[in-house]
């Protein structure tokens, strides 16, 4: 696995702590929770769409 890969796992595992933390927050009724989780899923997004474009063309070998 070479580094841009590491670092998009990396950000996809920080957004996965932003979800719980947001997600934790809200139930314990903090009024501003949401920006935490929708920081959580731009980061979820992001580094999802970053994974699969970097290895677009491993996808598509694999796919054939």
């Amino acid at each position: 696995m070479d580094k841009k890969n590491r670092l998009l796992f990396k950000l996809l595992g920080m957004g996965l702590i932003a979800i719980v933390i947001g997600a934790n927050l809200k139930i314990n009724g903090n009024p501003n929770a949401h920006y935490t989780l929708f920081t959580g899923l731009i980061l979820e997004l992001g580094s999802i769409l970053g994974l699969i474009l970097y290895n677009l063309s491993k996808l598509k070998s694999i796919l054939k």
